[in-house]
């Protein structure tokens, strides 16, 4: 199977692919390409002609990112085998290793003003050949789809999604696919974001049509994964400040539709109970045990 999807919210303009033939570093003369994104799925074919061989190959992606100083970025990739993600010349994500493919994540920030060069290095050394890199505007979403409702296997297709109003995300795909390459039933989602929150308690609130799963910093905070008609759920969460990633938080939406209608609406919003609680109406917040301990639902 071969996928090509948009270009990235990396800098929104074609990617330069150069495939080599052999796992030696990057050696001989490359076959040249225009790309739109860096989301294939190649399976057990050949990425170019029939006399390119379908193993044993690397690839080198380049791109420019133009930035205005005020933007950071993370960046997420998935590949079979081994990636590695460079900007300006500096290794920023390496994970060159075989797999049967494994989501890999970093964050780029504190860029300056001006043009900075993106390389994605790729190499498939046998079996199924898949390889997908963006790099996002914290705060977008970067959705892959899945055709299962398990997010099994590789991912179909993939995109960026802008924000709405508060970083919220909302998708309603009504009684369509979501994507070329993805059913209109039976099919999983992931997607996620990096952003900057900063410590305290928030209100995580979810609408789903069918089921969803949130993980926040890899941490299982809500789990609804059944059928539903646009069911709603909220739960109230706690983040600590983090130093290092200078309160960055890693946001994951996991979701799957079995048939009819597709609709999907997430949102993180600071925690206010002056603003919940008022004279004609109480406010209640449930817990899953006898101690109050733990994430509540809303």
């Amino acid at each position: 199977m071969h996928v090509k999807c948009s270009a990235s919210a990396s800098g929104g303009t074609e990617w330069t692919a150069e495939f080599y033939q052999g796992r030696s570093q990057f050696l001989g003369t490359p076959i040249k390409k225009a790309v739109s994104g860096i989301h294939f799925n190649w399976g057990y074919s050949s990425p170019l002609l029939p006399s390119f061989p379908r193993d044993q190959f690397t690839v080198k992606f380049r791109q420019t990112l133009r930035t205005d100083g005020g933007t950071d970025y993370f960046v997420q990739t998935y590949a079979d085998d081994g990636i590695r993600v460079k900007r300006d010349g500096e290794i920023v994500l390496d994970r060159w290793t075989n797999s049967a493919g494994r989501i890999d994540r970093a964050l780029l920030t504190g860029l300056s003003v001006g043009d900075h060069s993106l390389e994605v290095d790729y190499y498939e050394n046998g079996g199924k050949a898949t390889v997908f890199a963006d790099v996002v505007p914290l705060g977008h979403w970067l959705a892959y789809y899945y055709g299962n409702r398990e997010l099994e296997g590789d991912p179909v297709n993939a995109r960026v999604i802008e924000p709405q109003s508060n970083g919220k995300l909302y998708e309603d795909h009504g009684y369509d696919a979501p994507m070329a390459g993805v059913g209109a039933n039976d099919f999983s989602a992931r997607y996620v974001t990096a952003k900057r929150l900063p410590a305290g308690e928030y209100v995580l609130r979810t609408r789903a049509d069918d089921g969803i799963r949130v993980y926040i910093d890899g941490n299982l905070v809500l789990d609804r994964w059944t059928t539903s008609n646009y069911q709603e759920d909220a739960v109230k969460i706690h983040l600590d400040d983090d130093a290092e990633t200078r309160d960055v938080h890693w946001i994951e939406v996991q979701y799957f539709e079995k048939g009819g209608r597709s609709r999907l609406y997430v949102s993180i919003e600071p925690y206010d109970l002056d603003g919940l609680v008022s004279e004609d109406q109480w406010y209640a917040e449930y817990y899953p045990n006898l101690s109050l301990d733990g994430i509540a639902y809303v």
